[in-house]
């Protein structure tokens, strides 16, 4: 079924959709998300990138304070994130981004905090969004796109800080048995 609604030119409008206002973005979002999850969905992946789907949602990211928007928006990278062909892509067009809206302000850490090894500094307050848990994901999946892609995660500002806090946050609050701290580790 995923594939004739490819093949029927569905994913172009899709995509266009995400512009229009937000019942519909989400609505969109939720199609285009189960259009690309699963292994033998690589061509909705590129189909979704080839109508411009990752520059509109990193737009989406950019723009919306909706969490319902933000969770599918990181579910739709998530999923696009498997493919190898998009992982450098994404990285380029997304990962500022990704970091600046999502990893950065639901990790807690804050550039004035510094480095998370301080003992009492941990953020006990910490909530493992389904938010964070996607965008962690995808960046598990991007740690994997070579050297070029590993130096493109390391040069992130904020992003090594912001995961360390992560993980110091969950070890400190004795909560380290979640999806989003094995994603963070695996980063």
């Amino acid at each position: 079924m995923k594939n004739k609604i490819r093949e029927a030119g569905a994913i172009p409008i899709l995509v266009h959709m995400l512009s229009l206002d937000d019942l519909v973005c989400i609505s969109s979002l939720g199609v285009l998300r189960n259009l690309s999850f699963g292994k033998n969905n690589h061509l909705n992946r590129i189909a979704i990138q080839d109508a411009h789907g990752i520059t509109l949602l990193v737009q989406l990211l950019n723009t919306t304070e909706s969490f319902e928007i933000q969770e599918l928006v990181t579910g739709v990278f998530w999923n696009l994130s498997s493919s190898d062909t998009l992982k450098l892509p994404i990285l380029k067009q997304a990962l500022e981004a990704l970091v600046k809206n999502i990893i950065i302000p639901l990790s807690g850490w804050k550039e004035t905090q510094g480095l998370p090894f301080d003992q009492t500094g941990y953020n006990a307050n910490i909530s493992w969004t389904t938010v964070f848990r996607n965008a962690t994901g995808c960046l598990k999946n991007l740690s994997s796109a070579g050297l070029e892609g590993r130096t493109l995660l390391r040069l992130n500002h904020g992003l090594v800080d912001s995961l360390l806090w992560t993980v110091r946050s969950a070890q400190g609050k004795n909560d380290v048995d979640n999806k989003a701290v094995e994603n963070a580790v695996a980063s």
